[in-house]
């Protein structure tokens, strides 16, 4: 058993999740992953789904997408996973193949054929996005 953990397993091991879930600031630490359903996002801009759980020996388990991660790197990437909490149903409908139910497929669409397209986060980029989604409302 790793001291992460030993130190962090509370009693509901789902405590920390579900109070995210409800809306309530609950401090993150560094290091220290709690159990719960989360969304994480790669340096292309993808969407994955993120599990942390205790196993019944009490070892940090962690899972992104369809990938079983090591606990170390669990615990390295917590601090950026913890502020995007999601219900285990979206958790879920991802897995099976269902789409981010927070992202319209029309604005992903052209951007995701475009060898040119701005960066995400980019003023062309979000203006891009508020278009097509505009377009698609319109039709």
């Amino acid at each position: 058993m790793s001291d992460v953990a030993e130190t962090t397993r509370p009693a509901d091991q789902y405590d920390f999740w579900r109070r995210r879930m409800a809306g309530e600031v609950v401090p993150i630490h560094d290091g220290e992953p709690q159990a719960g359903f989360y969304r994480t996002r790669t340096k292309d801009g993808t969407w994955h789904p993120v599990a942390y759980w205790f196993g019944r020996d009490g070892a940090l388990r962690c899972r992104v997408a369809d990938r079983d991660v090591n606990e170390q790197t669990a615990a390295e990437r917590w601090p950026h996973i913890s502020k995007n909490p999601i219900t285990h149903e979206v958790y879920k409908a991802v897995l099976a193949g269902e789409p981010w139910p927070d992202q319209h497929e029309g604005a992903n669409r052209d951007r995701a054929n475009s060898d040119g397209a701005p960066s995400d986060d980019s003023f062309d980029g979000l203006k891009d996005r508020i278009e097509d989604l505009a377009r698609d409302a319109e039709s």
